[in-house]
């Protein structure tokens, strides 16, 4: 019993500092493509010459600029971690029938056949 409950401590100190560093990692990587995106729209944007047919008006490229690529910076941010709960999920469910065994899978059919 102890040696479960320093585990399960030790599981939850290490996954909390790996989590962190993983928020931080990912983070740093959104905002690296966000600003590199960023820097190839203003080289288009400088591309553009004024006697063009404005195929790309200028509000159309703010728009790109100030609500895209934030958009998906923000998507790249949240990919790891969606990622990591479709495994703590799988996980969690094998765990869950490996201890409990068929009442875990009558559990579950009753759920979702009630709600």
């Amino acid at each position: 019993g102890v040696l479960w409950v320093a585990g399960l401590f030790f599981a939850q100190l290490i996954r909390s500092f790996l989590g962190g560093i993983n928020f931080f990692l990912s983070s740093l990587l959104g905002q690296n493509i966000g600003n590199g995106i960023k820097g190839m729209i203003f080289d288009k944007i400088l591309a553009i010459s004024p006697n063009s047919d404005y195929i790309y008006q200028q509000g159309k490229i703010i728009n790109l600029i100030q609500v895209d690529v934030n958009k998906l910076r923000y998507f790249i941010d949240i990919v790891p971690s969606a990622l990591i709960l479709i495994v703590q999920a799988t996980l969690g469910i094998w765990l869950l029938f490996d201890f409990l065994g068929l009442s875990f899978m009558a559990g579950n059919v009753f759920i979702v056949v009630f709600s």
